[in-house]
């Protein structure tokens, strides 16, 4: 006795090549071009898959000159990614597109590993970076930044040099600058993503360059007094606020007075607070 049997072929299992190119807009075209690469080895043709990992290959070369380039356009990593989508992701889509024939694989998995591969990626990318920035580069580009601050200020002075780095447990480094008139503050720098951003923390009112400008203005306003004496020194110096000093100036006649100083980058304002009993 015989019987006619009849066998079905096993239904492919894909994941949906439309939703991997939805996905794309958020994970980039390396996620969609590895998800088509995987359902074309499904479906048998490695050739394909060949071309789509070269996707994942080189959109994962352009992510990392992206990385080290500030301010990249947006529009271009756009671009790139409607040029994927029109030559290689819409193909697949195309051929796909009933989904009669596949059941469906689930997008719990593959996700997981993309992000687990995106936190090796800009792992990768940060230790690069922080190897490729060294000290003389941080200088150079904090000096480049700090005169495009004076610029902007109008201050008519120029960086002349950063010193003194010393690394902070954020990352950060503090540093001294000093400038063509011989004023020196300390500044913070940041170093990120290839970006090098530089805050002004404080004044240094050590500098002897200060000091002298502090004693020639007391001068000057005692000789506006009428009175004939100078300024011979200016110590004691507390910092009430940002900018904001007591000090103690010491006459050349003996006597001292209290003074207030109010220091910025462009100026420096001297005034007398009271004599010293």
């Amino acid at each position: 006795m015989s019987e006619d049997q009849s066998t079905e072929a096993p239904l492919l299992r894909l994941w949906n090549p439309n939703v991997a190119a939805n996905w794309s807009i958020v994970f980039t075209p390396i996620f969609g071009a590895w998800i088509h690469a995987k359902n074309w080895r499904e479906l048998g043709d490695f050739e394909k898959a060949k071309n789509s990992m070269y996707w994942v290959y080189g959109y994962a070369i352009f992510a990392l000159v992206i990385g080290f380039v500030p301010d990249f356009p947006a529009a271009t990593s756009i671009g790139v990614t409607v040029f994927w989508y029109t030559s290689s992701a819409k193909e697949q889509i195309n051929y796909v597109k009933s989904g009669s024939f596949y059941e469906k694989k689930s997008w719990l998995k593959p996700i997981l590993l993309y992000l687990t591969g995106v936190v090796f990626f800009v792992g990768v990318i940060t230790t690069l970076q922080i190897a490729a920035i060294d000290e003389d580069d941080l200088k150079g580009t904090s000096i480049e930044i700090l005169n495009g601050m004076a610029s902007e200020n109008g201050m008519g002075t120029v960086c002349s040099s950063v010193s003194q780095l010393e690394k902070q447990v954020d990352g950060s480094y503090h540093a001294v600058a000093e400038f063509s008139d011989g004023d020196k503050v300390k500044i913070r720098i940041k170093s990120e993503m290839a970006t090098v951003s530089v805050e002004i923390i404080e004044d240094i009112i050590e500098d002897d360059l200060f000091i002298n400008t502090v004693k020639g203005l007391v001068t000057q306003i005692l000789s506006e007094e009428k009175m004939n004496t100078q300024c011979e020194s200016v110590t004691e110096l507390v910092e009430l606020e940002d900018g904001i000093y007591n000090a103690m100036a010491t006459l050349s006649n003996g006597d001292k007075v209290k003074i207030k100083i109010e220091h910025s980058l462009q100026q420096i304002y001297v005034s007398l607070i009271e004599d010293e009993i």
